[in-house]
């Protein structure tokens, strides 16, 4: 625009990801544009001869970084020169000098095609209508070794720029490639296809392309720097790699040579560079974490070594920078993570170093499209008539400037409030702030430009200092820190009126960080971390920071004092004011003092005491340290500490003075017994029971005893008379305030004589152990009126201590005697103290059950049941038997029944003997059972009644017995089972015959199994059974009958061989047994 602003444009056809071209007129206005394949005339018609969809376009490439730079041809206004730079990719590359056919056509032709130029005529009108034509397309510069094959396959970088010769007649077209960088003049003869090459660090390796092609560079306004960014440093083709450089250079106008690197960032992926219109500053993007997010880095180049500053860190991709004519800086944002790529960032000053250049992330809202990492390049160094203007706050000499130019003829400033100067660089005072419209008129080698800037004149704030420059404070932990809201305590008295929508106030801890305007501290949330310290405020015009004054003040934080601990203060009325009872008392108030400081010191801090809270607040009306309280009972005092190097630093706090009353002392007396032997008026008091009348009955006051009102050490509550009577002094307490009164106590004796009464009982309880329960009323001593008591002691009953709680249900706590102390009293006055002597008297030593059996078989028999005195002389008791009233030791009876004996002993205890006599008898056998002609041969006897009631023995009538009816394992024959009664009535006897068939016999002679027998068969048992004996072939050799003298191994008088021979038995139970037995000889 004509005031050098920028404003996108509606109806734009380029859309491309990085590369892109434009040039305007001096009004602004759009002349042409491109991508770097196509060429746009103003009004979006594209040039017949740049079409690239149909086949007549340029040789650059959208996505090369700097795809086409515009550069006016000198002494021609008509005539243009589109310098274009391919994208150098490796796969093109790979196929070279073939075409790589592995791309999208209306992307890349497949070929690297290096640095080309193309000649505009703005003359002439297209074919089709456009505002200018190309008439020369896609002339070839060589910008590598051509007998290096992989140069020529690469040919160039993505980087291009254009700066004016040193006498502005022409330019310097600039480009990079491995190491070196290729300058071509142009001027009013054309362009100069030889190129001025400098050689230079570093060497950028053709393995990374294209990624190592790509990065901005750009050239100063001044035309005497060069500054190039590649994005990374690679070795391996195709590769990502984070070490990227930022490089700057010297660069000569005159012969076109770029000589003198410095290194200015080394990682990451830089991207957009560009210096400010001053050429003072140069400014980078660079992308880190894998270009997620991208640094904006400002380098100022006035100072050694060159200082760099973090303007900006964010969550876009690192784009392109561009200076404008009104000598700003925009930056392409691009974010797949927010919708910045609706906006341009801008730097609003971008010669102001570090936060003031004032970078605005969204800067200028894109209407008509968006934004990606590309911006057109300008060629700054045609704003070398721009303005540069310093010191613009009101009162101040204003600077101007343009860049310097040896070749100018003359120059007429107008600053825009009627004044002017024919001054290079003049200086000009301005009276008012405003606006001004500044022009100056420059002339070259007979030419002449005409540049308007807009100039505002800030105004300059005054930084008003605070009263006496010192701002004190308390701090209120001790530590002398204090977390200050400058902005709420200092600010408004440092403007002093200003108005705050307009200026600002900063503050620092050094001069110099207040003039840089860096290094602020939190206006609102600054602790201190020195007791003094000086601040430094700064004043600035919020529309230009440069505008700006500077006052300062110390600040001193003193230590609060606190009051450590308070108690109230308690005492008692007392009868210094000639009166007990009125609530009034003096206070000793300096007791407080060391509990109040507490550790901090009596020399650094006051205290004070007052009687109001305004009073201690205004440190007035200090009352005396020995103070008499005027509110009668309880009066409210505030006590106050304050520091002595500033005694605003202070705290207060009430407290209470409170005068408790004495306790109500009202005097008693006590009556005790003297009991002894003989009696002296002399005995032990308990004195605590007084302490009901002499109290009141105040549960809350307690008692200590003196013979003496000056006695230290009180007496024992346990004491013993000196005298009869004795009058004792008594110190009343109240426990809770510990106000104390003094009344008297007359201790009386009593004498009476003593009587003694036996009780006895029986040692009945059920554990004969000498102990029993007692009713100790039995004695006879309680008496109406008075009040009666027992005691295990003597002492204990003059005491009045350790009673017994249960003198109706008394079991004695001595075996067999005991001594009980009966103490009776009428009040509290001792009447008498006697003795009860418990007696637990022995029962009868006999056994309290006995058993004993009837036997039904002997009926005539009787039983003689005994008292179960055992050894013991039966004279020594009496009988009585139930239930037929006899009275000797024994009895005899002749029936079952239950027999009780009452048995008496001489001390009329008695003790009863039960004897429980049951009927018993011989056992009744039911059956036998007989398992036999077996392995296990087994007896079972089943008796009448419960079989328990017997014990059984085999073949033997004394036993042993066993409480099991079953014997196993018996042996073949007759036996005899002996069942006894358990209860002694007899035993009974029964024959079992349990059968036996032997396997062999030897009929030798010799008197041992001489026969064949069956066992078991004797004694008539098996009566009506047969025998019979065969031979193997079953011929009968024997018939037998039971009980016989068996087989004697002949036949008809014929020993017969040994060998097997076969039984058949028809047994009168039914069975029939068969087997086999062997004749041995």
């Amino acid at each position: 625009m004509p005031d050098g602003s920028v404003q996108p444009l509606s109806g734009g056809l380029l859309f491309t990801f990085e590369g892109c071209s434009s040039i305007s007129n001096a009004n602004g206005d759009l002349l042409f544009y491109s991508d770097g394949k196509t060429v746009w005339d103003r009004n979006h018609v594209i040039m017949p001869n740049g079409n690239y969809n149909a086949g007549t376009g340029l040789l650059g490439d959208p996505s090369s970084t700097q795809s086409a730079i515009i550069v006016p041809k000198p002494g021609n206004p008509d005539i243009y020169y589109i310098f274009t730079v391919d994208e150098p990719h490796h796969e093109n590359a790979a196929v070279f000098p073939d075409q790589n056919t592995n791309v999208t056509p209306d992307q890349d032709d497949g070929f690297n095609n290096g640095l080309t130029y193309s000649i505009v005529d703005l003359s002439i009108t297209g074919s089709n209508g456009s505002i200018g034509d190309i008439t020369t397309r896609n002339s070839y510069l060589v910008t590598y070794n051509p007998i290096n094959n992989s140069e020529v396959a690469y040919k160039c970088s993505e980087k291009i720029t254009a700066v004016k010769n040193n006498n502005g007649s022409g330019f310097w077209v600039l480009t990079h490639f491995v190491n070196k960088f290729y300058a071509f003049k142009i001027d009013n003869n054309g362009v100069d296809p030889n190129p001025v090459i400098s050689t230079t660090t570093p060497f950028v390796s053709i393995n990374g392309y294209r990624k190592n092609s790509i990065g901005y560079l750009k050239s100063s306004p001044n035309g005497r720097k060069i500054a190039i960014a590649h994005s990374q440093l690679g070795n391996i083709t195709g590769g990502t790699e984070e070490n990227g450089q930022i490089l700057l250079y010297d660069f000569d106008n005159t012969t076109g040579i770029v000589s003198n690197p410095i290194s200015l960032v080394t990682g990451g992926s830089p991207y957009g560079i560009e210096f400010s219109a001053d050429s003072r500053k140069l400014y980078a993007t660079n992308g880190i974490n894998n270009n997620l997010s991208s640094q904006l880095l400002q380098f100022d180049l006035t100072t050694t070594p060159i200082n760099q500053v973090l303007i900006d860190q964010y969550n876009s991709t690192a784009g392109a920078l561009q200076l404008g004519p009104n000598k700003k800086i925009y930056r392409a944002n691009f974010s797949t993570q927010s919708n910045i790529d609706t906006h341009l960032g801008v730097i609003n000053n971008p010669e102001i170093a570090g936060p003031g250049c004032d970078y605005q992330q969204l800067g200028v809202e894109l209407v008509y499209g968006s934004s990606a990492l590309g911006l057109p390049p300008f060629i700054t160094s045609v704003f070398n008539a721009s303005i540069a203007v310093t010191n613009i706050c009101l009162g101040d000499p204003t600077e101007f400037t343009i860049p310097a130019n040896p070749n100018l003829d003359s120059i007429d400033w107008d600053f825009g409030d009627g004044n002017t100067s024919t001054q290079v660089s003049p200086t000009h005072t301005y009276t008012t702030p405003g606006n001004y419209t500044v022009s100056v008129t420059i002339t070259v080698n007979g030419s002449s430009v005409t540049n308007e800037q807009m100039v505002t004149i800030h105004a300059k704030p005054v930084a008003y200092a605070i009263p006496n420059q010192v701002l004190n404070q308390c701090d209120d932990d001790g530590d002398q820190r204090y977390n200050f809201n400058f902005s709420s305590l200092i600010t408004n008295t440092i403007l002093g009126g200003q108005d705050p929508s307009v200026f600002e106030v900063k503050y620092f801890l050094n001069n110099q960080d207040a003039i840089d305007n860096t290094n602020a501290i939190d206006a609102t949330n600054y602790t201190n971390s020195t007791p003094t310290f000086i601040v430094y405020a700064r004043v600035s015009n919020k529309n230009n920071l440069l505008c700006y004054a500077i006052t300062n003040f110390t600040v001193n934080v003193f230590k609060r004092p606190v009051i450590n601990a308070l108690s109230n203060l308690i005492i008692c009325d007392d009868a210094l004011d000639g009166d007990t009872t009125n609530g009034q008392a003096i206070f000793n108030l300096s007791s407080l003092n060391n509990d109040i400081l507490g550790t901090q010191s009596a020399s650094e801090n006051t205290i004070s005491y007052h009687l109001s809270q305004n009073d201690a607040d205004s440190d007035s009306n200090h009352q005396p340290l020995s103070f008499y309280n005027t509110t009668p009972n309880l009066q409210t005092l505030f006590v106050r500490i304050e520091n002595n190097l500033n005694t605003d630093c202070y705290s207060t706090r009430p407290f209470d003075l409170i005068v408790n009353p004495l306790p109500i002392a009202i005097p008693a007396q006590l009556t005790q017994c003297d009991f002894q032997v003989n009696p002296d008026g002399l005995t032990t008091f308990n004195l605590t029971e007084a302490n009901g009348i002499l109290t009141g009955n105040n549960t809350n006051y307690s008692t200590q005893f003196y013979t003496q009102t000056n006695n230290i050490t009180p007496l024992n509550t346990v004491y013993t008379n000196i005298q009869n009577p004795q009058t004792l002094n008594v110190k009343i307490t109240d426990n809770t305030t510990q106000c104390y009164s003094y009344t008297t106590l007359t201790l009386n004796v009593t004498i009476n004589p003593t009587t003694i009464v036996d009780l006895r009982e029986c040692d009945t309880d059920g554990t004969e152990d000498g102990f029993t329960s007692f009713d100790l009323s039995d004695a006879g001593f309680e008496i109406p009126g008075n009040t009666t008591k027992y005691y295990l002691s003597g002492n204990d009953a003059l005491m009045e201590e350790n009673a017994i709680t249960t003198p109706l249900d008394y079991t004695n706590t001595q075996a067999n005697n005991q001594r009980i102390f009966v103490r009776s009293e009428n009040g509290n006055d001792c009447i008498g103290i006697n003795v009860i002597d418990l007696t637990v008297k022995p029962l009868p030593d006999i056994e309290t059950e006995d058993t004993a059996v009837f036997c039904l078989n002997t009926p005539t028999v009787p039983i003689t049941l005994h008292a179960g005195i055992g050894t013991q002389n039966p004279t020594l008791f009496t009988y009585f038997w139930t239930p037929g009233g006899e009275t000797t030791p024994t009895i005899d009876v002749l029936a079952s029944g239950t027999y009780t004996v009452k048995v008496t002993n001489g001390v009329s205890c008695f003790k009863e003997r039960t004897i429980i006599v049951k009927d018993s008898d011989v056992a009744m056998v039911e059956s036998v059972a007989v398992t036999d002609l077996s392995d296990n041969n087994t007896i079972t006897v089943f008796v009448q009644g419960n079989e328990n009631e017997f014990e059984y023995s085999l073949d033997s009538p004394t036993g042993p017995f066993q409480l099991s009816n079953h014997f196993e394992n018996v042996t073949p024959g007759i036996h005899t089972v002996y069942i006894s009664d358990i209860d002694g009535c007899g035993v009974i006897p029964k024959e079992v015959s349990v059968l036996g068939i032997p396997r062999f016999f030897t009929p030798n002679g010799d008197g041992y199994n001489d026969t064949w027998i069956i066992k078991g068969m004797e004694k008539g048992f098996y009566a009506n059974s047969s025998i019979y004996i065969f031979d193997r072939f079953g011929k009968l050799l024997k018939q037998m009958a039971p009980g016989g003298e068996g087989w004697n191994g002949t036949f008809n008088g014929q020993l017969l061989p040994s060998t097997d021979y076969w039984y058949v038995m028809n047994l009168e139970d039914g069975r029939i047994i068969k087997g086999h037995f062997a004749l041995k000889r």
